[in-house]
């Protein structure tokens, strides 16, 4: 193969690869921070408190009459609960299989429900246990033909209820991986009898004083116990509150590390100039004072100090953008001693026995988005990861077959707009929000820009210099 052609063939190949490079920094960034756009008014930063299992003996459970009592334990928060059950609607001569879904007031926020049409259930309709339903657009397409159903009537389990809202289905590729593929009817949870004593299989619960606090689980479980009289230990209780860090940081920490490599190479390259202008000065010094010194290099010296201020600029902005936060979930932290390797063996176990168990817990939804929103950004990372070596790679060849920087530059240039089109496209398709992490993506940029620069070609540029200032 000829020298065009491998040239040719290398900047062909660094195209593709730092445009996949772009695309899966986009795509990855869009998927780890789809939650905050999921849940709006931060509403994923919340607490739950879900049942373990569907148990014979509720005396120690947690009732709906409850309810008010653990709301007085946060009285600037917001709380929310629902239980479900199989159920089957009916209209129109048609029948299908759903989860009617008994609600309070406030729980649309929480399940991050999108109303098209119509509203949810009100404060009115859930005190008086009016027979109202929420439904899909789904569904109302099924049964109506149509998402303009306000107003009609449907029955769920041989009950008549009205709609009085629409709400949008969740097609994203990470709530299809959520889903159990069942519709959703959502019905004031009053509007059943005995109502006070039923059992609901979540409770929600959003408070900033509770946000505070640096280990949550144990404080509702304390709630739980001391106030309310019930059994704790009968329910998993789910600290969401930095379920965005979760999600977004093995994205971060690669950024970071990005970050240092480029803080590394920038300082390579920094007391490389140090050195050059130290040993033009100590040259100079052989034959001229400083003053007359500072007079024949005014220029030389004057584009030598702008240049040192912008490479410690450049620094200090690296520094400060690439600041990672990492997170753990405080119910895997022991309460009394870091070092309490029973404590983490026990959590282990307790994992395992979770993944083997069929004893009735079900997820909640945002429990099982978060899940798989984490396998997709891991394994993702795994890709990202493999895909920077592959591009390390590729510079290093096409270095080797005297690649100019000139055209790596703009070889850049366009990998960059490939990867925000294609990125784009595949988010509208997999219906993820398009998130694009400019921050980030400048560090890697400048990353790819220092590395593009041939150090052979600077040593030589230097010695020409060299050679000029002292001629």
């Amino acid at each position: 193969m000829g020298i065009k052609k491998l040239q040719k063939y290398s900047i062909k190949k660094l195209i593709i690869l730092m445009s996949s490079l772009f695309f899966m920094v986009i795509s990855i960034n869009s998927i780890s921070l789809n939650i905050r756009y999921t849940y709006k008014n931060d509403y994923a930063s919340r607490m739950e408190i879900n049942l373990r299992g569907n148990y014979v003996n509720q005396n120690n459970l947690i009732k709906a009459s409850d309810i008010e009592d653990l709301a007085k334990s946060f009285p600037n928060g917001s709380i929310s609960y629902m239980t479900q059950s199989d159920s089957i609607i009916e209209a129109n001569h048609a029948i299908f299989p759903i989860k009617a879904v008994l609600s309070a007031e406030n729980a649309d926020k929480f399940l991050g429900l999108d109303i098209l049409r119509g509203c949810f259930i009100n404060s009115e309709q859930y005190q008086y246990g009016n027979k109202v339903a929420v439904i899909s657009d789904t569904i109302a397409y099924k049964l109506f033909m149509s998402h303009n159903v306000i107003g009609n009537e449907i029955y769920i389990s041989d009950i008549k209820y009205k709609i009085i809202g629409v709400y949008k289905s969740k097609n994203s590729i990470l709530s299809v991986l959520a889903s159990d593929g069942i519709e959703r009817v959502y019905i004031p949870f009053k509007s059943t009898t005995d109502n006070a004593s039923k059992i609901p299989y979540t409770i929600f619960i959003k408070d900033e004083s509770l946000k505070e606090k640096p280990f949550r689980v144990h404080t509702l479980e304390g709630i739980i116990k001391e106030r309310l009289r019930k059994e704790p230990n009968m329910y998993r209780i789910n600290d969401f509150y930095e379920s965005s860090i979760y999600t977004s940081q093995p994205f971060l920490l690669f950024i970071f590390l990005v970050g240092v490599l480029l803080i590394c190479k920038v300082i390579k390259y920094f007391i490389k100039y140090l050195k050059f202008g130290f040993l033009n000065l100590k040259s100079g010094l052989r034959n001229n004072y400083l003053v007359g010194i500072l007079f024949k290099w005014k220029l030389p010296i004057i584009i030598y100090i702008i240049g040192t201020a912008l490479i410690l600029i450049l620094l200090g902005e690296i520094g400060k953008n690439i600041t990672f936060k990492g997170a753990i979930p405080p119910e895997y932290i022991p309460v009394d001693n870091i070092f309490d390797f029973k404590f983490y063996a026990n959590k282990i176990r307790e994992a395992i026995y979770g993944l083997n168990s069929n004893f009735g817990y079900i997820p909640t939804q945002l429990e099982l988005f978060l899940r798989y929103n984490l396998l997709v950004v891991y394994i993702s990372i795994l890709f990202l990861i493999l895909n920077f070596i592959a591009v390390l790679s590729a510079i290093k060849l096409d270095k080797l077959v005297s690649g100019t920087i000139t055209k790596q530059m703009a070889a850049l240039a366009a990998s960059v707009v490939i990867g925000l089109a294609i990125s784009f496209i595949a988010c509208l398709l997999f219906g993820i929000s398009y998130i694009i992490p400019i921050k980030e993506m400048l560090i890697l940029i400048v990353f790819l820009d220092v590395t593009f620069i041939n150090e052979n070609n600077v040593d030589a540029l230097s010695d020409k210099l060299y050679a000029r200032l002292n001629g």
